[in-house]
This record gives C-alpha cells, sequence and structure tokens, in this order.
C-alpha cells in the first residue's frame, strides 16, 4: 500500500545506485562492497549481505559518479528489511557525522539528479 499523506522527509531523496563500502563501525574487518538503492543528504538506503539491529553504527565510503572524491561517514541503521530470506537485505541508513562539504556536495548531486524539484 503506497503512503499519500505529506511528505515527512527533511531532504528530496532520489533513486541513485553508487558505490558505497562498508562495515561495522567496532568491529576490525574489511569493507563489503554493495551500492546504494536511493539516497540524500539524511541518509540511503543499502544493499546488505547480513542483517544489522537498529542503532548500529556503520563505517561507510560512497562514491558518487560526479565527484572524484570519496564520502566518508559513519551512518546508524535505522531499519533492515530481508528481502532474500538470508542473503539480501535492505538497510536504511542515517548519517551521523556528515561533514558539511559533504552535506552540500550530497545536495547538489541530488539536485542535479531530480531535477531541482524540491
Amino acid at each position: 500500500m503506497k503512503y499519500n499523506g505529506p511528505e515527512k522527509r527533511k531532504f528530496i531523496r532520489i533513486t541513485a545506485s553508487c558505490t558505497v563500502s562498508y562495515k561495522p563501525e567496532e568491529v576490525d574487518s574489511h569493507h563489503d562492497i554493495t551500492f546504494t538503492r536511493d539516497i540524500s543528504q539524511g541518509g540511503a538506503i543499502i544493499t546488505t549481505d547480513k542483517s544489522f539491529t537498529p542503532g548500529t553504527a556503520l563505517a561507510i565510503v560512497i562514491r558518487l559518479p560526479s565527484l572524484p572524491e570519496k564520502i566518508e561517514a559513519t551512518v546508524k541503521v535505522v531499519n533492515c528489511r530481508e528481502v532474500v530470506k538470508n542473503s539480501i537485505y535492505e538497510t536504511r541508513v542515517k548519517f551521523i557525522d556528515l561533514s558539511p562539504q559533504y552535506v552540500q556536495r550530497l545536495g547538489e548531486f541530488v539536485e542535479a539528479k531530480s531535477g531541482g524539484k524540491k
């Protein structure tokens, strides 16, 4: 069922496939590679191969097609939904320490991809 009420998001969200590497912040391990399903200045939906508990902090690195540099940030898992049993999860994350420079760059990317829609 589609939600038809007023928009509650603070930022415009667009469908975009950007390369992301991620790992639990408190774990000293390698990063897994995935893609965003959508992204905004406030967060993103990424596909993961494991389930994460809401509140889990992840260290992520995002590569936007329009930027030569990487965006490094910490995100907090908001929700995690199983898409394929025991193997694919849709993980919603919120940026918790994105620098103002990258907030601006993400805003420019989203605006360009959305055609300036507000």
